[in-house]
């Protein structure tokens, strides 16, 4: 089951559904979206959403390659980085549309 998850299916799930989701959320974002946040949880940095929309799906496919053909690792350590940048989206989202 687990190289079910770990051989590549789980990553293109999971950056098809981060780029859908933020396709949804996108008319309901700010003009600028607040991407870096102090440790008080104020948005210090932001990007316009448009870019946004594709930045974090193109940032996580590109490590993906990049751990998998590039650095030889092994595909549970590209799946995990994809898991994590998938949650970090949904977060920033979240906090974005509060």
């Amino acid at each position: 089951m687990m190289y079910r998850l770990t051989n590549g299916t789980l990553t293109k799930i999971l950056i098809i559904l981060e780029l859908l989701i933020n396709i949804v959320c996108y008319k309901f974002l700010p003009s600028n979206v607040g991407v870096h946040f102090d440790s008080s949880g104020n948005i210090n940095g932001t990007m316009p959403k448009l870019l946004f929309l594709f930045f974090l799906p193109l940032l996580t496919l590109l490590l993906n390659f990049y751990y998998k053909k590039v650095n030889n690792s092994s595909e549970l350590k590209a799946t995990l980085f994809t898991v994590v940048f998938f949650i970090i989206n949904l977060v920033t989202l979240f906090i974005n549309l509060r």
